[in-house]
């Protein structure tokens, strides 16, 4: 079952549990007598409560939906309860590429960041001559046991105008995050028309914040 899934699982949980706590509340609420009148009795369920708390209990709902899926999926505890696979990267990675355009013998200092939440994510990426960011980004989940990979199309944006090598261009990055040790390995590929470079990636874990540049501040 994808992650995304469980979210909307445990929302209807929540929204189920809100239901029947604010109907308990307006139960005990004392009600003026013509409502008593009113009110249509079924298996002992008062109808005009029940559907005032289904109506009452959408943006509670909503709230814990949005909580979950912005900030409590990242807890290890909640994690292991909802058995949620998806892994918590947000933030920034350092490390370096080796390209075919130096033959894969050199180094490149590269910085990628990540901005995530349980149903999305986003990519950027930033060397000394281009920003790159994610056009579509998602997790993919390998076959039980294998790693979980990162599947981005991104589009690539030249700070540098001096080379005439550098050009605007788009291509895809397939990423394997590797728990264990803290690292993102993969590969990327440009889009042949546009550039024909490809290479592999190698990340480490930073911290949580986000720089948004190559070098820290």
């Amino acid at each position: 079952m994808k992650d995304e899934k469980r979210l909307y699982i445990i929302g209807t949980m929540a929204y189920i549990l809100v239901v029947v706590l604010i109907y308990i509340l307006f139960a005990g609420m004392p009600s003026p007598a013509s409502d008593t009148k009113l009110q249509t009795f079924v298996l002992g369920i008062d109808i005009k409560l029940l559907g005032k708390s289904l109506l009452s209990a959408f943006a509670p709902a909503f709230l814990i939906i949005l909580i979950i899926n912005k900030y409590m999926w990242r807890w290890p505890w909640f994690r292991f309860l909802a058995g949620i696979r998806t892994p918590y990267i947000h933030g920034r990675w350092e490390g370096f590429l080796r390209s075919n355009y130096t033959k894969h013998e050199k180094k490149h200092k590269i910085a990628v960041e990540f901005w995530q939440t349980l149903r999305k994510i986003h990519v950027w990426y930033y060397d000394e001559n281009a920003i790159t960011h994610s056009i579509i980004a998602d997790f993919v989940h390998d076959v039980e046991g294998g790693p979980m990979r990162i599947f981005c199309i991104y589009q690539n944006q030249p700070i540098r105008n001096n080379q005439t090598t550098l050009q605007y261009h788009q291509g895809v990055m397939d990423l394997h995050v590797i728990d264990i040790t803290h690292a993102i390995n993969g590969t990327y590929y440009n889009n042949p028309h546009q550039r024909s470079t490809y290479g592999e990636i190698y990340l480490t874990f930073v911290d949580r914040k986000l720089h948004k540049k190559l070098k820290k501040q």
